[in-house]
């Protein structure tokens, strides 16, 4: 081999080695860091999202707001129980209800009309428990609402000592056989009077709370004043809506006296 040869070669391999370096010097501009890389099942590397922000906090509902959820499911149950306002009497098919309901013939003893129920007319806005849950998800949460009993709260009273009866808590509405169906045949004329409502945050973690509602009960015409008794309800609730709740009528014995 000549020195014009080896001199060539020998410039070629020192040009090839200056190229490699400088390929690497750029690739090492445009590599993601190890620290955000993982690699997977596959071997290939995927780069991970790092988020910077924060985690967003739980939203601490203010006994205000809670309080008028609360209010407004009550109202909702006082209309309910006097089918008016959300569901006036024009809106409900009273004709076809089984006023005697040991008459089989009529309906059976298990069917929503031998039952205290009548049927709520499509015109209503209402023509399924769906649409029932629907309105309720505004005061309810989707747990609640997923069991499908769709009562108010119950509320016991102490008939002597250890001994309790519900008052209040009983199934509102039905379907069967295509039909929505509301109960009708109320027989406590008390209701709570939810303007008088107070509220007590008892506690407060995440997005669950616990209130202590207390309410005084009112019969329309009466003018009894203090001697009506008050219900102490104790709510829980998520996010701000209500997942489940229950009350005790108290001075019951009392106002019986006065």
């Amino acid at each position: 081999m000549t020195d014009n040869m080896r001199k060539f070669l020998s410039m070629t391999i020192v040009l090839f080695a200056l190229f490699s370096l400088a390929a690497c010097d750029g690739n090492s501009d445009t590599a993601v860091p190890l620290t955000t890389q993982t690699v997977t099942q596959n071997g290939t590397n995927q780069a991970n999202i790092i988020s910077e922000q924060p985690p967003e906090q739980p939203h601490e509902w203010t006994i205000e707001e809670l309080g008028a959820t609360i209010v407004a499911a009550g109202e909702f149950w006082n209309k309910w129980w006097a089918s008016h306002h959300t569901f006036e009497w024009e809106y409900i098919d009273d004709s076809r209800r089984n006023w005697n309901p040991w008459d089989e013939a009529i309906t059976p003893a298990h069917h929503p009309l031998s039952r205290g129920f009548a049927i709520v007319l499509p015109s209503s806005g209402f023509e399924s428990l769906d649409d029932i849950g629907a309105y309720l998800s505004q005061f309810y949460t989707q747990a609640w609402i997923d069991r499908g009993f769709f009562a108010e709260p119950e509320v016991l009273i102490e008939i002597q000592a250890g001994e309790y009866a519900t008052i209040f808590g009983f199934a509102g509405f039905e379907e069967y056989e295509g039909y929505l169906f509301i109960f009708v045949q109320s027989e406590m004329s008390a209701r709570p009077d939810w303007q008088t409502a107070t509220h007590t945050l008892i506690e407060q973690s995440g997005n669950r709370a616990v209130v202590e509602t207390v309410v005084t009960t009112s019969i329309n015409g009466f003018e009894g004043g203090g001697i009506m008794p008050t219900i102490t309800y104790r709510f829980t609730l998520i996010d701000g809506r209500i997942e489940s709740g229950f009350g005790q009528w108290e001075q019951y014995q009392d106002s019986l006296a006065q």
